[in-house]
């Protein structure tokens, strides 16, 4: 779904994650960013992380198919594409 915010236009997308079932991401095309909250996380149990290692391929597989610069994580720096990228595996 794009959405024309005026000034701004923004692209929602369904991407996978094991963080949690339904994760969105937003592609700001005017400033060619990704912000994908703590989709790239693995399942929180108790005070670990669970990480399923077919949904970071899946979610890699997805987002090596987008076109963005920068990306923004929960509680993390923005990032280059390749240093988030390298970061997957």
């Amino acid at each position: 779904m794009v959405i024309d915010l005026g000034e701004r236009i923004v692209q929602i997308l369904l991407i996978p994650s094991s963080h949690t079932e339904g994760s969105l991401a937003v592609l700001d095309l005017n400033t060619s960013t990704l912000i994908i909250g703590d989709a790239a996380c693995g399942k929180i149990k108790g005070r670990n992380f669970i990480h399923d290692s077919n949904k970071i391929r899946e979610l890699y597989s997805v987002l090596d198919n987008l076109k963005f610069d920068y990306v923004i994580e929960g509680h993390s720096r923005t990032q280059t594409r390749k240093e988030f990228m390298d970061s997957l595996y």
